[in-house]
Parts: structure tokens; C-alpha cells; sequence
């Protein structure tokens, strides 16, 4: 990539930067199109960490405050797959596509074999294809269906007694002509008792009816017994076995009373068993006789039609006929207080059901013999797609369960490098049917974690997306990386981005990296180490962005701590509004120069001028005016609204303080002549040393809240001292 073009929104130009050097460092103000030009197209969107991936991926702010929807879910989920997922999803839905062309194809043959066995008359029963399973066939990917079916050949065999087309319709004539053979059948199987009676040899339906009879016909008896029983009042030993029934039955049925002892009238004692008796009597016959009604009314069915079946099956007639008078008379004897076992008479059995069925599967088998392979094909084609799929899927949940915890270990560490010891957990949400990752804060929610908190969240989760990726040749691009930041959050990222995004020796085997801020403080931090490094600073650049395009600025600026560069200023400066911003520097300089000279004294810093300046000036009175002076020159460095007298009189503050404690080479008389000369200027156009000036001016006097803390860290005396302490002692 050569260019990054986009167009500005205010100016409406289309401005490009040439990417001609590894990093390059934007500075430019809220508005100027820093945003914009994140979104240019010449930039991959995956290599590019602005608003738009915090509020896609992350979390989104509105009235409410911020949270997570759906789509922010979604899109969470697609950061975190890996590669591996979305290979094993890519041959997921491949095999999904073969599985439905498969099943498209298999539903055509199903139709096409269903409708040439309809149209001879054969029942789908007998399409013994259905189904029919190849277990040791395996889909080849690489193949089509059309290739693969071609070729296929299966090992199962249909029994073929018809040989070709003639013997065929010979065969479908015979069971044309009987197809009231066919009707019968189909009535006769709707009655299993009547089946079994005409068909089987065995008769376990029978054997069931006579077992409920026998039932019943026992607790006929034993009602009738239990009357007789309770005409004598004598119990003879042959009737215990009667009466061990009853205590049986007695405890079955929970009753209070007992037959034979406990109770003082017998009678009532018989009465109740015999209470109980018939009461499950009436519920066996009752059942009983329901169900051998409905045989009935079903047999006298086929019999009024008998003239239509006698002709092609007068044994199977004939013999419904005896089946009806046993049914008949077993229905009389229940009715009549009596039950029986049914024992049935021999009877001759007609083979016919055995030969037409034996046609059917004939005629079946010689229809399906030229479908076989392609059935079985189709089939086993699906069943073995089928089981590949099933296992992708199980490799894919695995596979998503382990990411899982890796990037949530990895985010963490991520947020650890950053300074936030706030632990995130990384689960997998399957609401709605949908497997996605969920992303969520140990004890706490995404709304309760401070602005800082959750910019570096959302920075972890951008960094750990290009972790493991291949960078060379790729542009990766901040927009506001530091943003709700503190000082010691910058200095954390700067590192993270030496260590882990360009730490290759080669510096041509790093990617080209850009970092687009509204923070001056952090830009000077950024790059502390490239300015003394002559190396890095040939593949560096930093430029400036407003809505009319880019402008280099000079390296050398920022070489300069805070002394120097208000040094430099003074032996450059020309006009009042210089002047102007030059004085948010006087307190800045005059405490700096103060804490010198206490480590040049040997004295401890502790942050206080004022009992700094009394560790200095021994003369009370030169203390006290001194104080006083500090104290003016204070309030000059903080005035918005400060008045070009006010800056000129700052200024002579500013000299007569620094000569107080002991540094009066520092400003000179040709310093001083040029500030009583500044004069007033047509048009605005600061040169890059009173840009910087300009800059650090409008960071010190804001009144913007959210900059409190930075102002007072920024007005502390030891802030050269520390910065550059801070950052020796943290790069490589």
C-alpha cells in the first residue's frame, strides 16, 4: 500500500497520506478527520482499532449507558473463531450442500420407485431399497454425485424369480385378477384374532382371551362358592383353600374387615368379598364382551359381502363363518353368567395369501433390481455425509470451548500488559439457536467499569484479535489508542507495541504502523525513544492533520524537555500571541528550575513550592516575596483570558525569580528585548516550534473536567524529570 486517502468532511477535500515510513504518528485535534481517515478504504478494516470496532465488537453507548447487544455479540463471535473454525465451517456447509442435493436426488428416486410399484399394484412394503444402507461406502468430496453414482456398484442381491418384461405382466395380470384376494386380505388383517384363527399355526392372542376368561369364570365360581359358604355357619377344612383366596384378596383390596375372624357378623364379612368379586367380574366381561362385539360386527362385514370373495377364497369364507359361531357362542355363555375356554376346531387353510404375497415381492424385486445401485448409493451417500457433518460439528463445538479459554486467557494477559486487573470470562452463549461467544466482566458488568477501564478492554480485545497474526506488510492503525488513559496507561501501550507488535530486529520485517492522537502529551511519550534513536527515527515520521491535510513536523522539536524548548522560543519569538502561549509555561519552568536546584542542593523534592522555596531563601522577607511572586506567576500560567501586559509582566516574574534562586544565566537581555518587541500579527501561522508551544498552551489551560488529574500531573514540577525517567526505564 502506497496511499490512505479520504476526504475530509469539513473541507470537503480529498486528502492522502503516502505511507513512505514504517511508523507514522498524527497529531490533530478533535475534528480535524483523524476518525475519517480510519475509515479510509485503502485500510484493512481487521488492522484497525477506532470507534467503529469498539462499538461493533465490543460495546455500544447510548442513553442508557453502555452495553451489549445482539449484533455486538455476533460480532464478538466472529473476532474469536480462529481460522481453524472457519475452515471447519466452510466443509460443514460444503457437505451441507452435498447432503441437500443428495436428499433432493434421493426424494426423486423415492417418488419415482413408489410410483412404479402403485402403478403394478405392489404395495410400498415391499420396496426393500428403503433405506438400505452401504456401511462401508465413503463419500468422496472431491467427486461429484453424478461421477460417484456412475460407478457404483453395491454387493446386496434381490431375489429375482421373474426374469424379464413378460413373465412381468404375466405376474401383475394374476394378481390383477385378484384383487378382491387383495381386499379380503386387507379386512382380515384388521381383525388379528380372526387373522391368527385363519393364517397361524400358533395362537398367542387366543391364549391371552382364554387366560381373562378363565378369570372370570373363577371368580364366577368363587362368588357362588362364598354364597354357599355364608349359608353355613360351619367351616369344613376342605373349604381353606377357599377361604385362603378370600384373605388373598383381601389384602390385594385393603379392606377393614375380615371373612372369617374379627368380624362379628360373618354375613356382612361374605357380602363384601362377594361386593368385591363382582364388581371386578363386571369390569373383565364388560371389556370382554366390548371387544368381542367389535370382532363380530367386523366378520359379519366380509360375510355380507361374501359373494364377492367366495368365488376366489371359499375355504377362508367358509371358515370366518366357524369363527363367527364360536365368537357368537362365548358371548352367549358370558351373558348368561358362564364363561368357557375357547378351544378352535381344525380347519383346512387356504394357500393363497402365501402365493400372492409371494408375487408381490417378486414383481417388487424386479422393478427395484435396475434402481438398486442408485438407491443404495443415495442412501449410503447421505448416512455417510451425514456422519462426517455430525463430527465437523462436534469439532467445532470443541474447538470454540477451547478458543474460549484461550482468548479469554489471552485478553487478560493482554489487559494485565495495559494495567487493568479486571478478569473478563469468555463464554459460549447458545441463545437463539446460535453458537457465540458472550463476553463479560468476573464480579462486575460492562457498565460499571470506568471510561478507562472499558477503551482498554476494548483495546485488548483489538490487539489479541492480530495476536497471531502474520504482520508483515500489514498497516496497522490507532485512532485515539491513549483516549481516558492516564500518563502511566500510555507508557503501558507504548510498551505493549514494542514488544509485541514491532520487536522484530529487522525493522522491514515489521508492519507499518500509524497512531493518530488529540494528545500531545502522549505523542511526545510515543515517541521519546525513536527521537534519540537515529535509527528508528529514519523510518519514523510524525505529522500534524487539519481539514486542509498533513504537515510534517520537525523531530528536533521533540528532542526538547520543557527548559529547552521554552529556552528556544525566547531566543525565536516574534509575536504577541507566541508570547501569549509561552506564559502557560512560566509556573511550569520557574518550578522545574526550583526542583534543580534542591537535587543541586542535595535536598529532598516533596511537591510543595512553598516549603521548597524556604529549603532555598534563607532572608525571610526575600522568601516571602518570592512566594508572592509564585503565586502571580501561577495564577498568569492558568489565565485563559491572560492580557499581553499580563504576559510581559509574567515574563519579567518569570527572570527575576529564576536570578532569586541562583539561575540569572538562563534568561538573557536579548530574551528579554525580544518579548518587549513582540508585536501583532496579520495572520496565524505558527511556525513548528511555537505549534508545539501552541499545543502544550491549550492542554494546560483547558477547564475541560475530564482533564482535571492530567492538568495537575502536567503542572507538577518533576514532570520532565519523571517522563523521561519513566521512559528510559520502560523501553527496550
Amino acid at each position: 500500500m502506497d496511499k490512505v486517502s479520504f476526504k475530509n468532511e469539513d473541507s470537503k477535500k480529498t486528502i492522502s497520506l503516502t505511507v513512505d515510513k514504517k511508523m507514522i504518528f498524527i497529531y490533530g485535534k478533535n475534528g480535524s478527520g483523524k476518525t475519517t481517515f480510519s475509515r479510509s478504504k485503502d485500510l484493512d478494516s481487521k488492522y484497525v482499532f477506532n470507534e467503529d470496532f469498539v462499538y461493533k465488537n465490543v460495546y455500544i453507548i447510548d442513553a442508557e449507558g453502555a452495553k451489549v447487544d445482539s449484533g455486538v455479540k455476533n460480532n464478538f463471535s466472529e473476532l474469536l473463531v480462529g481460522k481453524e473454525v472457519v475452515e471447519l465451517k466452510m466443509k460443514q456447509n460444503k457437505l451441507e450442500e452435498i447432503a441437500k442435493n443428495l436428499n433432493n436426488k434421493l426424494s426423486d428416486n423415492d417418488t419415482f420407485i413408489s410410483s412404479s410399484l402403485s402403478a403394478k399394484g405392489i404395495p410400498l412394503t415391499y420396496n426393500l431399497l428403503k433405506n438400505k444402507i452401504d456401511e462401508s461406502f465413503i463419500y468422496d468430496e472431491t467427486k461429484s454425485i453424478e461421477e460417484q453414482m456412475s460407478i457404483y456398484k453395491s454387493e446386496f442381491e434381490l431375489e429375482q424369480t421373474i426374469t424379464n418384461d413378460k413373465e412381468l405382466e404375466i405376474n401383475v395380470n394374476q394378481i390383477k385378477k385378484h384383487e378382491n384376494i387383495k381386499l379380503l386380505i386387507e379386512k382380515i388383517k384388521g381383525i388379528p384374532l380372526l387373522e391368527e384363527f385363519l393364517f397361524s399355526e400358533e395362537y398367542p392372542l387366543l391364549s391371552k382371551l382364554n387366560c381373562t376368561l378363565k378369570i372370570i369364570n373363577d371368580n364366577i365360581n368363587n362368588i357362588k362358592k362364598l354364597e354357599e359358604l355364608g349359608k353355613n355357619k360351619k367351616v369344613d377344612k376342605n373349604d381353606f383353600p377357599i377361604i385362603k383366596s378370600c384373605l388373598s384378596l383381601q389384602e390385594k383390596s385393603g379392606s377393614k374387615n375380615c371373612v372369617l375372624c374379627g368380624n362379628e357378623n360373618i354375613k356382612e364379612g361374605i357380602d363384601e368379598w362377594k361386593k368385591i368379586f363382582e364388581d371386578k367380574t363386571v369390569a373383565l366381561k364388560t371389556q370382554v364382551i366390548t371387544d368381542l362385539n367389535t370382532i363380530l360386527a367386523k366378520c359379519y362385514t366380509i360375510i355380507s359381502d361374501k359373494k364377492i370373495y367366495e368365488p376366489v377364497a371359499p375355504v377362508t369364507i367358509a371358515n370366518i363363518i366357524i369363527f363367527v359361531e364360536i365368537i357368537e357362542k362365548t358371548l352367549k355363555e358370558l351373558n348368561s353368567e358362564n364363561a368357557f375356554i375357547i378351544e378352535y376346531k381344525e380347519i383346512s387353510k387356504e394357500k393363497f395369501t402365501e402365493d400372492i404375497l409371494k408375487k408381490y415381492e417378486a414383481i417388487a424385486n424386479y422393478i427395484l433390481k435396475k434402481y438398486k445401485d442408485k438407491t443404495i448409493f443415495l442412501n449410503s451417500s447421505l448416512n455417510n455425509v451425514g456422519m462426517k457433518i455430525k463430527s465437523i460439528k462436534e469439532a467445532i463445538e470443541k474447538n470454540l470451548k477451547q478458543n474460549a479459554d484461550i482468548h479469554k486467557q489471552s485478553i487478560n494477559e493482554i489487559l494485565k500488559d495495559l494495567g487493568l486487573d479486571k478478569e473478563i470470562s469468555v463464554d459460549i452463549d447458545r441463545l437463539g439457536g446460535k453458537i457465540k461467544y458472550s463476553l463479560s466482566v468476573i464480579n462486575s458488568n460492562l457498565s460499571k467499569l470506568s471510561d478507562g477501564q472499558k477503551h482498554k478492554l476494548a483495546l485488548a480485545i483489538f490487539l489479541n484479535t492480530i495476536k497471531n497474526d502474520d504482520l508483515k506488510g500489514k498497516t496497522i492503525v490507532f485512532d485515539d489508542p491513549v483516549v481516558s488513559l492516564d500518563e502511566l496507561g500510555y507508557h503501558f501501550f507504548k510498551q505493549y507495541i514494542i514488544k509485541n507488535i514491532m520487536n522484530n530486529p529487522d525493522i522491514d520485517e515489521c508492519p507499518n504502523l500509524i497512531i493518530l492522537t488529540h494528545n500531545f502529551n502522549y505523542l511526545y511519550i510515543q515517541t521519546s525513544n525513536i527521537i534519540i534513536n537515529s535509527e528508528l527515527q529514519t523510518n519514523t515520521k510524525i505529522l500534524k492533520l487539519n481539514s486542509d491535510g498533513f504537515k510534517e513536523l520537525d523531530f528536533e522539536l521533540f528532542k526538547l524537555d520543557d527548559i529547552a524548548l521554552f529556552k528556544k522560543c525566547l531566543d525565536n519569538i516574534k509575536y504577541e500571541d507566541e508570547l501569549l502561549d509561552l506564559s502557560s509555561l512560566y509556573n511550569k519552568i520557574f518550578r522545574e528550575f526550583l526542583d534543580l536546584k534542591l537535587r543541586i542542593l542535595g535536598n529532598p523534592l516533596n511537591g510543595n513550592p512553598k516549603e521548597e522555596i524556604k529549603k532555598i531563601i534563607v532572608d525571610e522577607e526575600k522568601r516571602r516575596t518570592l512566594q508572592r511572586q509564585s503565586d502571580k506567576l501561577c495564577s498568569y500560567s492558568k489565565d485563559e483570558n491572560i492580557t499581553i501586559e499580563e504576559a510581559k509582566d509574567g515574563f519579567t516574574l518569570l527572570s527575576e525569580m529564576l536570578i532569586a534562586i541562583g539561575f540569572d544565566e538562563y534568561i538573557s537581555q536579548k530574551n528579554i528585548d525580544l518579548v518587549n518587541k513582540v508585536i501583532k500579527r496579520e495572520e496565524k501561522d505558527y511556525c513548528d516550534l511555537f505549534y508545539v508551544v501552541h499545543e502544550i498552551a491549550s492542554i494546560l489551560k483547558t477547564d475541560d473536567s475530564k482533564y482535571k488529574n492530567y492538568i495537575n500531573y502536567l503542572n507538577h514540577p518533576r514532570i520532565s524529570f519523571t517522563k523521561n525517567m519513566m521512559s528510559t526505564s520502560m523501553d527496550r
